[in-house]
């Protein structure tokens, strides 16, 4: 409906509007499917928290509050940065963009539906199995995105190049940080969803401050002195994530939520990142030999990238616990 809106009449306000009736209409379908299954719930509307109770919550949602903002404020901030370095290579980015923040969008809904088992699995007591569960999870999220990432170094340059033609492709450095992004925020999931589901929001809240604050400066340095253009822009969301995100969120998890050391996660943290990169380059390399152009290139291209994923799984991963543990689940499915 929003395509039509936007294709068929050119009205960016019917396609706001058909947004907001669309999310109000499923939001008042839910309540009443819930008031239907759990009619039990409607005899506590009247109940109040005690003071402990409120004050608790308070906190948690001030707390989600600076990191949906922080959030929202990097992503902001790079649009400002590459427009203000050249107007033109924000309409060519937004190509990029958009392709990237649709597939986004797509995984992170699915990885939400996970959030209710994380919250069952985190009030367990046994932290043996809840760790053995989580490490599987990260892993089949890490093989998920690195899949993807894989398709994207192969095929989104033949992408972009049959939808919009090669004047509007960025440099090949440019694209290989836009994947590393989009990689990068992917292996945050896990660690993102464990702390949404065991309420872990307090100790998230200097994060978001530092995620923004060094986003911001290291952003600024590349794009006004060192003169990187929207590369640098780009790279500076990497150091803000690599410098405050990544390694804090680890250690919040597996320090209130886990109870594990951490040291061994990172050290498997760096190698699925690295392993990700040879197969990314290797698909891109793969890519640029393949002689044929249009649809039946960009196919092959999948295919071929496909083909170095599932190499490289098997090489690194292989004969690992986790990678065993997940053919069995699908196995039983």
């Amino acid at each position: 409906m929003q395509a039509i809106a936007i294709v068929c009449f050119g009205s960016y306000i019917g396609y706001l509007v058909i947004n907001m009736v669309c999310t109000c209409g499923a939001n008042i379908v839910i309540g009443i499917v819930c008031g239907k299954r759990y009619p039990f719930l409607k005899k506590y509307k009247r109940e109040k928290l005690c003071g402990e109770d409120k004050e608790k919550l308070k906190r948690s949602v001030v707390s989600l509050m600076y990191q949906k903002i922080g959030a929202k404020l990097v992503t902001g901030t790079d649009n400002l940065m590459i427009s203000y370095a050249k107007l033109t290579l924000m309409g060519i980015y937004s190509n990029y963009s958009m392709v990237v923040s649709t597939v986004s969008r797509v995984v992170y809904n699915v990885l939400c539906s996970t959030m209710g088992s994380v919250g069952n699995l985190m009030v367990q007591t046994d932290d043996d199995h809840k760790y053995n569960v989580f490490e599987e999870f990260a892993f089949a999220t890490f093989c998920f995105y690195f899949f993807i990432a894989a398709g994207f170094a192969g095929c989104l340059e033949r992408f972009i190049v049959l939808w919009a033609g090669e004047d509007w492709l960025l440099p090949p450095s440019v694209t290989f940080v836009v994947i590393l992004n989009f990689f990068l925020t992917g292996q945050r999931q896990p660690n993102i969803v464990v702390i949404e589901a065991a309420g872990l929001f307090n100790k998230q809240r200097l994060k978001a401050v530092g995620e923004v604050v060094v986003n911001l400066v290291v952003s600024f340095l590349f794009l006004a002195v060192f003169k990187m253009g929207i590369y640098g822009v780009l790279l500076g969301t990497t150091v803000s994530m690599a410098g405050v995100c990544i390694w804090w969120e680890i250690l919040a998890v597996h320090k209130y939520a886990l109870h594990r050391p951490v040291k061994r996660y990172y050290i498997n943290y760096l190698i699925q990142t690295g392993a990700a990169a040879l197969g990314c380059f290797a698909a891109y390399g793969a890519s640029c030999c393949i002689p044929l152009d249009g649809i039946a290139g960009l196919l092959a291209a999948g295919v071929v990238s496909a083909a170095i994923f599932f190499a490289v799984v098997l090489i690194f991963y292989g004969r690992s616990r986790v990678f065993k543990a997940l053919l069995r689940r699908f196995g039983k499915k």
